[in-house]
């Protein structure tokens, strides 16, 4: 049964001239996210645009140098009230360009017990 509360996942992050033009590199901890998300958020406080792939081939996202993205899952959901989550294990890769690159990556996220 779903307990009715919310924890976060540890945070983990990147610097920014850890990055590579064209290879993706995984920014969650070996074996993906350690917990079925319905909240994921990545900070880019890098001076760099960050492309996010969740396959390692194709961009499902872009994050503007100094921008966040919150993904609420949740809310997407489709009857409301199912639960709508980003699956345990997966895996987030960053690219971008490091030439010049200051600041960090940052992801985190919130998941319920159960």
């Amino acid at each position: 049964m779903t307990k009715n509360c919310v924890k976060a996942i540890p945070i983990s992050g990147m610097g920014s001239g850890a990055l590579l033009l064209g290879v993706y590199q995984a920014v969650t901890p070996a074996g993906g996210i350690p917990n079925a998300c319905f909240i994921l958020k990545i900070n880019n406080t890098s001076n760099r645009d960050v492309y996010v792939s969740y396959d390692a081939e194709d961009i499902n996202d872009v994050i503007r140098a100094g921008e966040d993205r919150v993904i609420n899952f949740q809310v997407n959901s489709s009857p409301q009230n199912k639960r709508a989550v980003m699956k345990k294990g997966t895996e987030v890769y960053l690219e971008g360009d490091p030439a010049g690159a200051a600041g960090w990556i940052y992801l985190s996220g919130y998941y319920q017990e159960q």
